[in-house]
């Protein structure tokens, strides 16, 4: 049986795929008790989730301030 690993990078996921990502850590995390006190605290990352969400969408159109919009929530997921 192979040994699980923690993803301590999201370089390789593509925007819809760290979307999806993103969202899948919120929801296990939400309500689990063994992340009770982290950082950054659920509040911020759900906004965070819900922003890159929305600017993805906006990126969408391929305008160039829609773009660049999307592009520091990547910078935020990928630091983590």
């Amino acid at each position: 049986m192979r040994t699980p690993k923690v993803s301590t990078s999201f370089l390789s996921y593509t925007d819809a795929n760290l979307e999806t990502k993103a969202q899948l850590i919120l929801a296990s995390m939400t309500g689990n008790p063994a992340f009770a006190n982290h950082i950054p605290t659920l509040a911020e990352l759900q906004a965070a989730v819900a922003q890159y969400s929305t600017d993805l969408v906006a990126a969408a159109a391929l305008g160039r301030t829609n773009v660049a919009t999307k592009t520091p929530g990547v910078k935020y997921w990928k630091t983590y």
